[in-house]
């Protein structure tokens, strides 16, 4: 059940900008999320665009904001279809990856 109590299991597939990433990617996605807020090599984008977050990640992506001080959604204002990244980024920032962090994908 998804919004079962307990640990949770989230379904996405995501990435970091790699080899695999093409030049829109780079320029209109991964390069449009202000690294002033999220550092590059902590920015994952899930495709397809699809996600499913159980309860115990959604509350840790609530928190974020309050543990780091401020917003993190700004970061992805200019960035093209932001829902692509904005869910594994996020998760990422919560210590929820499979793999830790590169810059070149996976």
């Amino acid at each position: 059940q998804l919004w079962a109590e307990g640990r949770g299991a989230s379904w996405l597939r995501a990435r970091q900008v790699g080899a695999k990433s093409t030049k829109f990617e780079e320029q209109s996605q991964f390069g449009m999320v202000d690294a002033d807020i999220v550092p590059p090599q902590a920015v994952w984008k899930a495709l397809p665009g699809w996600c499913c977050i159980c309860r115990q990640h959604a509350e840790a992506i609530l928190a974020l904001e309050g543990r780091v001080g401020g917003e993190i959604w700004p970061a992805f204002e200019k960035v093209f279809a932001p829902e692509e990244l904005f869910f594994p980024t996020m998760l990422a920032l919560a210590g929820f990856t499979s793999t830790p962090p590169t810059t070149e994908g996976q």
